[in-house]
This record gives structure tokens, sequence and C-alpha cells, in this order.
């Protein structure tokens, strides 16, 4: 009910109203719900109990005749746009109405049921406090038009906004929370948490017998505040021992009393080096730098001097040995030198009698000389053969051996049997300790990579091998355990540094971060220990300066 004067005010009110309760209606959907257009009470306190029993007439009915005319239906936001509402109890009335539906869906306390409460009791107090602003002004307007309005009586608008507004704000209640209560063995009180259960709720709550439901009621408190200085008191005194400690946290130590971690700096030294530190320093009391030159200095340093000390060893044991061995080959040499001799000596008696059967028989002769030919060719090869290697170098002989034929007993080689192997135990090619050290697995190329590389196809490598990294993972995480993690095996340990190489090889292509369009600033710290709360600092304490200038008295 609006004149002609108010019904600007009142039009412009109700879209305001309306705009705020569309933005904050986006998770509860009250102002969507659908709403039987048939129901309308005058009692704000029966809302609910007209909603149940018209529901119930109709199911009754159903249930009577199947044919019956369903019910029309409306939302509060269909209504808005027909400009339905023209005063603020009807508005109320509808809102009250869709949160009623709407919790009765719900479960108490579900993060829905919820939202529906929250948004009826904001919208609700937003209402009423708008409809107050709403009569202070249409009281305004009136004085303006009229410097005796405020000595005459209201007008018929401002009776009616104050009658609606007296319906609303008395059926309006914010209820207190209730909670559930049980007694314990030792007749002791133990409470639960707020059961969150919405004043349109008339639901009860089916509880076990020891359980009971109880009302948390607001309470100001009644008792003065007790300041610190009672508890713990400031005296420069020592205390008597029949009295009690007063120190609240015997063993507190303060962050000050500690080397507190310093800021991390972004540093960008190489084009694969992430932009980001690699250590969480977050719960760490000292920074990664500091442990890290601590173990430097007190254990690091140390070790480096053992592994020194270890490799120089090691290279005058290699030099003793191989000195030793070429000693040893010398001895060797002058042995294989005499015994040759004495194979010369017993293979000319043989070919003596060799000459005599060969007059004796032809046949004998040609098999002899088939035999020279035979040797002839051995010593040929022997001649041609590599020359032996020694600590990775060739070597020349010492002097030509002569090979003649030997005793068949003595020599395997003429009795039909292969020739043993000579096997060289001497030292092999010389390693170098400092490219072991430096030796890492992320350096091996494998034909796929460089295929990739060739096709321009690394991308669709990587992601291939990353899938198969992905599996590996899976499948060891299947194995493992909380208390026992199973390390990676040595196929996903190469499926790792292959897709790393790939990445940085994909990375290296890049100048910097400059193509990326990534602006990194090296001016701001990344990881900084943050403290809630202020950190105490010695009290200032004024003295007098020594060289203060003092009046002095005279004597008169």
């Amino acid at each position: 009910m609006t004149s002609d004067a108010t019904e600007p005010l009142f039009t412009e009110f109700v879209n305001h109203l309306f705009t705020v309760l569309a933005d904050a209606d986006r998770t509860s959907k009250v102002m969507e719900c659908p709403i039987p257009v048939a129901i309308h009470e005058d009692e704000p306190a029966n809302i609910s109990d007209a909603y149940f029993t018209h529901i119930a007439q109709k199911e009754a009915e159903k249930a009577e005749n199947s044919d019956r005319v369903e019910d029309e239906y409306t939302t509060i936001a269909d209504r808005y746009g027909a400009k339905h509402y023209t005063g603020i109890y009807s508005i109320f009335h509808d809102l009250k109405l869709a949160s009623i539906i709407l919790i009765a869906q719900q479960t108490i306390g579900s993060p829905a049921y919820q939202d529906v409460d929250f948004f009826y009791k904001v919208s609700v107090e937003l209402l009423m406090r708008e409809a107050h602003r709403l009569g202070v002004s249409v009281r305004e307007l009136s004085a303006r038009r009229n410097a005796q309005a405020l000595a005459e009586k209201p007008s018929q608008f401002e009776t009616f906004l104050a009658k609606e507004f007296y319906r609303i704000s008395t059926a309006f209640t914010a209820a207190n929370g209730e909670a559930f209560v049980v007694t314990s063995s030792l007749n002791l009180p133990l409470f639960s948490s707020l059961n969150r259960k919405s004043v349109l709720d008339e639901r009860t709550i089916d509880l076990p017998d020891p359980f009971q439901p109880v009302q948390i009621i607001a309470q100001s408190s009644t008792a003065a505040p007790v300041s610190l200085g009672v508890v713990l008191p400031h005296s420069s005194k020592i205390l008597a021992p029949t009295i009690p400690p007063t120190e609240i946290m015997p063993r507190f130590f303060h962050p000050n009393w500690f080397s507190l971690p310093i800021a991390t700096w972004l540093e960008n030294r190489e084009s694969d080096t992430s932009f980001a530190p690699t250590v969480d320093e977050t719960g760490a009391v000292i920074c990664n730098e500091t442990k890290t030159s601590v173990w430097l200095e007190q254990m690091g340093t140390k070790e480096l001097r053992e592994i020194r000390a270890a490799y120089d060893a090691n290279i005058v044991k290699m030099r003793e040995q191989e000195a030793r061995k070429l000693a040893g080959e010398d001895i060797e040499e002058t042995e294989i030198k005499a015994k040759e001799d004495i194979d010369e000596g017993e293979e000319g008696g043989e070919i003596n009698e060799a000459e005599k059967e060969i007059n004796e028989t032809g046949e004998e002769i040609n098999e002899t000389a088939v035999k020279e030919d035979i040797k002839a060719t051995d010593s040929a090869e022997i001649s041609d053969a590599p020359k032996p290697i020694t600590n990775g170098k060739f070597t020349e002989p010492a002097e030509d051996v002569e090979m003649n034929d030997a005793d068949p007993s003595q020599n395997p080689e003429a009795s039909g049997s292969e020739p043993a192997e000579d096997i060289d135990d001497g030292p092999g090619p010389e390693i170098n300790m400092v490219n072991l050290f430096e030796w890492n697995p992320a350096n091996t190329i494998d034909a796929d990579e460089i295929e990739a590389a060739e096709n321009h196809t690394e991308q669709e490598l990587a992601s291939r091998l990353l899938i198969d990294l992905n599996k590996l993972r899976q499948k060891r995480s299947l194995r493992s355990t909380p208390g026992s993690v199973v390390p990676p095996s040595a196929k996903e340990r190469d499926i790792y540094f292959k897709v790393r190489r790939l990445l940085a090889s994909l990375v290296g292509e890049l100048s910097g971060p400059e193509l990326l369009g990534l602006e990194v600033s090296k001016t701001i710290p990344v990881l900084q220990t943050n403290y809630c709360g202020t950190l105490p600092a010695p009290v200032p304490i004024q003295s007098k300066s020594r060289y203060t200038k003092t009046k002095k008295t005279t004597r008169r």
C-alpha cells in the first residue's frame, strides 16, 4: 500500500534489496525455490504449520482422486519480476516459506542446510534494517513538504510500514545454539559441539538414552578480568621457599634466542635453473646455507683431505706395482731365451735323424717338405702379429724369437692340441680418477634421444617417457608401505635421467626467461619467516649523562 509520493521510494527500496539478495543467493538458491501460490499466512509464526498442513491435504486429495489439478508454483525471483511485492511483509513471508521448504529437504547440519539458514538470517536482518531506513526517508520527505508534518499524525503508508515492521520484528528471533550433553561415570557433564539446527526446522532429533539436548545461552561475564600482573607479579626480591613458583612457561624458549633463517633470494644462473628455491625452509630455525657451510667446515674439509690422501697413496702403490712387473718381465725374457737355446740343440739332433730317414723313403721326404712349408707360414704369421700392449701403449718385443719344431711331447702344437693363450696379468689402461668422480648417469645419451633431436620430436619422446615413469612409480607405490618405501628400480632411474636430459635440452634452446615473457625480480625474497604478534624488546633505561651541568649553589 503506497501513495504516489512514496511509490518511487518503495520501488527503489525493493530494487536495491533484491539486487543484494540475488548476489548473496548464489549457493543456497532460496530465491529460485518453487513455493505454492495458494499459501499466504497473515500470522508469521504459523507459516510453517500452514505449509505442512497444505502439503498433507494435497497428498490426501491425491490418494482419493488421482485426476486432481496440480498446485501452481512460483518463485521469489518471478514475483519480483512481475512487481508483485507491495509491502515488506510479503517479502518476508516468501523468504521464510522458501527457506522452510529447502531446510526440510536437507540433513541437519549439512553444508546446504547451513547455507539456507545463513541466507535466511541475513536476508531478514537486511530487510528490517532497510525498512527502518525507508520509514526514516518517508518521514523526511513529509517534513520537507510540510513543516508541520512532524507534529501531525503519520501518513497511511507510514502506518502500514510500521505495522508490517512490527509483525516481522516480533516473529524473527535468533535462537540460542543447541548441543548435546552426557554425564560421565565421575558425574561430570560432557558437552558436544553445536548441532547447527535452524530456527525454521521444527523436526525433533531422536537421541539415545544417556544423551540429552541442551541450550547454549550466551552470558556476559560478571567476574572482573584478572591481569597478568596478578598471575605473574614482578618482584625484585627473592621469594620465600614456601611461596609456589609464579612462572607461566618455565621451559619456554623465545624464537629470538635462536639464529633465525635469513631470506633466500632468487638466483638464475643457468638457462634450465628453477626460478624457485630448491629447499623448503618454512619450519627451519637455521637456513640451509648455514647448515651446508657448517658441514663443510666441520666434516667436508676433513673428508676431502682423506679422499686426496687415499688417491695419492693409490697412485704411489700403482707405480710400485708397475715397476715390479717390469722387473719380472726382464727375468722371464732371460729364462725364455735360455730355454729356446736348449730347444734348438734338441731340434738339431732330430733333423739329422730325419735326413737318414729321407734317404731311405721318398714319401717321408715329401712329408718333411710339407711340414717345413707349414712352419715357415706359421713363423711369418707370428712376425706379422700385432705387438703386445702394456699400460695402454704398444711396445716393441725385446728380440726376434725363432720358432722351430720342438719335441712333440714338449710342444703341444706338434701333437695336434691347441696352444694355451698367454694371459697378460699386467696393469690395464690408467683411469682418470677426476673423470670417475665427476661421472653422472645423466650424461649418457641413448639412441632414441639422438633420433628425437634429429627429427625435432623431443616433446613426444618426453611425454611417452613421463607416462612410463608414472606407471613404474604407481607400481612401486602399491608395493610400498608407510613404514618402508620401495626404492626405484634401475629402469625407473634410467627413464628419469632421460626425461631430465630431454627437458634440459628443450629449455637450453631458449636464451633465458625473456623469451617466455616472465618478469623475474631478483630484489624480492622468496622465503621469509614471519612470526605472528610482537617480539619482546628490552625496556630502554633513561640515565643521566655524565657530563650534565649542575648549578652550583653560592653562599650568601
